[in-house]
């Protein structure tokens, strides 16, 4: 039998299988070259993760929503935070919406031993006045209203939920 080598000898000189040989070998060099290197930098990066994690296959992982993020095959699996950020602000979106604004104050005023709402009446037939005070005594917002839980809606209409749960006055 024959080799490769001994068979393309037999070929004349101007055979377009020795060219066709040629490039072959040549991108079979090519190939071995790119996969020493990539041996090469595959045993580089394993050197700099830390001990315990050489065994480990670091993954990107996407949502069906397209969020991409790290993770390692030892390390504890999560559902996308992206997604549950972006439903957390959603929920606290809709709660704002369902709240009323007298619930907003009473809220802002839960769990705050120094905030107050001061009240006061404008008299015979006027309005009631709220004006909310933090910790500080300073007032972010104030309110009127026919009735006092009017004007204490009023001030709470001033207030939206943070997306950690907060209150603030709005802007």
């Amino acid at each position: 039998m024959m080799t490769l080598d001994e068979w393309v000898d037999m070929l004349p000189t101007d055979h377009p299988a020795r060219a066709e040989l040629a490039g072959l070998r040549s991108r079979i060099g090519d190939f071995k070259e790119s996969l020493r290197l990539e041996v090469l930098e595959n045993e580089r990066l394993r050197r700099q993760l830390p001990d315990g994690m050489d065994h480990c296959f670091i993954k990107v992982l996407e949502c069906e929503h397209g969020h991409g993020r790290l993770t390692a095959t030892n390390w504890v699996q999560h559902d996308c935070q992206t997604c549950e950020i972006n439903t957390l602000k959603q929920q606290i979106k809709e709660m704002n919406a369902m709240m009323t604004d007298y619930e907003l104050a009473m809220l802002w005023l839960a769990g705050h031993p120094d905030r107050k709402i001061e009240l006061s009446h404008g008299g015979q037939g006027g309005r009631f006045y709220a004006k909310m005070l933090d910790e500080n005594g300073d007032s972010p917002c104030d309110g009127a209203g026919v009735t006092a839980k009017d004007a204490i809606g009023d001030c709470g209409r001033s207030l939206i939920i943070n997306p950690d749960g907060t209150l603030r006055v709005k802007l």
